[in-house]
């Protein structure tokens, strides 16, 4: 089978699955939801191609650690989202709702619990999807394409429609203010970030820096949502995929497509 054929029936396998799993609304199966990438991951390297017996599948799916990386992966998105959020205060002071009574905010503390809840997503939910975008579909892009650009951009683009079937049939992400404005700012977001998770995995030819930076944006997103108004123009300045959010994540991904100006990658 040609590359091309293996991103072709990849992309429809993860989507067709996406759409059955989002129609029955049980719990436990949208739980399921993020691991569907790695399960048809799995399905094209031993039932499909047999590449999974090959050592340059897992080569370029890349089951190494860079330290170095995971630090990158971490600090980006928690820079980031703390960022967006303070500026979105600035805005306007009324976002910040501040702690419940009592209760006192430790950054020590606050920082060892995104640490921890980061890790646990990095082996487990974060990986289910990762596996699948920058573990399988982002290298064979790149067997096919001399402009890793085009490559980040189909796997965000993918990546970002994935979304739409809990978004538009299961209705269970996504449910805050108007749904086409949300949208678009979130599939806008992906884009951008799948530039910069692309680059991070490739430079440290490690899939555990992908999953960390997805996990680290989730965590840090999850853990400051309490602390804000969740409704009305805070929906399209902060958060997962505020304008000032993309703003931010988009500075970073010229920086580094300007760091690493001229610089291809060899997938396995």
């Amino acid at each position: 089978m040609t590359e091309k054929n293996k991103v072709i029936l990849f992309c429809g396998l993860v989507l067709l699955i996406a759409v059955v799993v989002s129609f029955f609304k049980f719990p436990a199966l949208l739980a399921a939801y993020m691991f569907i990438p790695a399960l048809v991951t799995l399905i094209m390297l031993f039932l499909v191609t047999k590449d999974g017996l090959k050592k340059e599948s897992w080569k370029q799916i890349g089951l190494g650690i860079n330290l170095k990386f995971l630090i990158y992966a971490f600090f980006i998105p928690f820079v980031v989202l703390i960022l967006s959020y303070f500026i979105a205060t600035k805005i306007n002071s009324g976002y910040f709702l501040g702690l419940p009574d009592g209760k006192e905010l430790k950054p020590i503390n606050s920082l060892f619990f995104i640490l921890m809840m980061a890790a646990l997503q990095t082996i487990t939910v974060s990986l289910g999807e990762e596996l699948g975008w920058r573990g399988y579909l982002l290298p064979k892009l790149l067997n096919l394409t001399s402009n890793k650009l085009s490559a980040y951009l189909i796997t965000g683009m993918v990546w970002a429609i994935w979304h739409f079937p809990v978004i538009f049939i299961a209705k269970s992400y996504n449910t805050e203010g108007n749904l086409f404005y949300t949208t678009s700012l979130f599939v806008v977001v992906v884009l951008v970030v799948s530039i910069i998770i692309g680059e991070l995995k490739m430079k440290s030819k490690s899939i555990w820096t992908a999953s960390l930076f997805h996990s680290a944006h989730n965590t840090v997103w999850g853990f400051l949502t309490p602390l804000f108004v969740t409704t009305g123009p805070i929906i399209y300045l902060t958060g997962e995929s505020g304008f000032i959010t993309i703003a931010l994540y988009s500075l970073v991904a010229l920086l580094l497509l300007w760091i690493n100006k001229g610089k291809t990658y060899t997938p396995a």
